[in-house]
């Protein structure tokens, strides 16, 4: 749960939702994690755009610092009305 924790740090320091701050934490996460791989394995939306659900489960694999291999399972659920992601919650 590495790459949850690091998120869930990073979120507490930097409240902000738009284009600028997903860039900026990707771009620490590449320095973290400089070789992490992320391969969703489904999809799935539900709702009209004024209120709809996607969920997303995904499976990220990455070398640690020290050699050892990393493997990490999540689901995220994301709310949007009308395209704009309203409430992100990864799991």
């Amino acid at each position: 749960m590495i790459y949850k924790n690091l998120m869930f740090q990073y979120l507490k320091k930097n409240i902000r939702h738009d284009a600028a701050y997903i860039k900026s934490w990707l771009e620490r996460l590449v320095q973290i994690l400089s070789k992490l791989y992320i391969n969703v394995t489904h999809i799935v939306v539900n709702g009209w755009p004024n209120n709809s659900l996607a969920i997303v489960k995904w499976t990220s694999t990455t070398t640690l610092e020290n050699g050892d291999p990393f493997l990490n399972k999540g689901v995220q659920f994301i709310c949007l009305k009308w395209g704009k992601v309203t409430e992100p919650d990864v799991y």
